[in-house]
């Protein structure tokens, strides 16, 4: 018969079956290695379909977008004293002045809700808006 040599030839050895205690066979430490690369790229894989959907954003940029948002609400609120410190100054009557004051806050928050006037360029007054001088 033929298939007698071709069993012979991928019939397991006896060393290969069992292991030796505290030696590894080349086959076990090949399973091994190739278990670790599958977890490793399904967890790849599972992170790349967070990104596709959108579940998962680079932290480091959110903060650096946060951060930005936050120095210009902190911009646009202390530019208004300067912007109505000429128009304060003439206000006597307390009612006038708060309402002065509300239309400035109103009219700086709608800027940042709405997306109004928000980028000024290195050098620029942020509370009339020119060239400061040098």
């Amino acid at each position: 018969m033929e298939l007698a040599p071709i069993a012979r030839k991928t019939a397991p050895k006896p060393e290969d079956e069992k292991p030796q205690p505290g030696k590894e066979s080349s086959l076990e430490t090949l399973r091994r290695h190739r278990i670790v690369r599958v977890r490793r790229q399904n967890e790849k894989l599972a992170l790349d379909l967070k990104k596709t959907k959108g579940e998962m954003v680079p932290l480091a940029e959110i903060k650096r977008e946060v951060l930005a948002a936050n120095a210009v609400v902190k911009q646009q609120l202390l530019a208004i004293p300067f912007r109505l410190a000429t128009t304060l100054a003439t206000i006597s009557d307390p009612r006038e002045l708060g309402r002065v004051l509300s239309e400035a806050l109103v009219e700086a928050l709608n800027d940042l809700a709405y997306e109004r006037n928000l980028y000024q360029p290195p050098g620029t007054c942020p509370c009339y808006g020119s060239r400061k001088e040098p």
